[in-house]
């Protein structure tokens, strides 16, 4: 049997159950990536938010509300936990019924979302109010490497991981 390179233990049939998918027509594998709800992306929801209702508009552009490229990449994640979804306009974003229930406390989302080629693919059983998010635990580029939690140790805390 085929082991898949680096850091793999698994045989391919038991690495796909636990972490990844696999595509039916070429066969690649694609790792799922793990999505964290944190105080900077609902930080970043509520700045939309208040950008809509600033200028009265029901849709915006990811610049009206950040030029930096890191906020940039971290706004567009909240699509993940359906806080905010893509306009009729291919530019342009908007806030979700279900995003706005959170940000104004009377929602709960998934503390965390795995992403597989930009689809979920499962949502964390644990859920979590817009003033429950937790402060931003990545702060060396090592803690990135974490992104890439398997899903057989989706029961752990994150915390426990460091």
């Amino acid at each position: 049997m085929k082991q898949f390179p680096l850091f793999s233990e698994y045989t391919a049939e038991e690495f796909i159950k636990k972490d990844g998918v696999i595509c039916d027509r070429c066969g690649t594998h694609f790792k799922a990536q793990c999505k964290t709800l944190d105080d900077r992306l609902v930080e970043l929801a509520y700045r939309a938010l208040k950008w809509t209702f600033d200028n009265n508009k029901k849709t915006f552009r990811i610049d009206d509300i950040t030029k930096e490229h890191k906020e940039i990449c971290d706004l567009q994640k909240l699509h993940y936990f359906g806080i905010i979804k893509k306009s009729d306009i291919s530019t342009r974003w908007k806030i979700t019924d279900w995003g706005f229930e959170f940000l104004v406390g009377n929602r709960k989302m998934p503390r965390r979302v795995w992403v597989v080629n930009n689809e979920e693919i499962k949502r964390d059983e644990e859920v979590i109010r817009s003033d429950e998010v937790r402060k931003r635990w990545q702060s060396t580029k090592a803690d990135y490497t974490l992104d890439f939690i398997p899903l057989h140790l989706s029961e752990y805390k994150q915390d426990n991981l460091l």
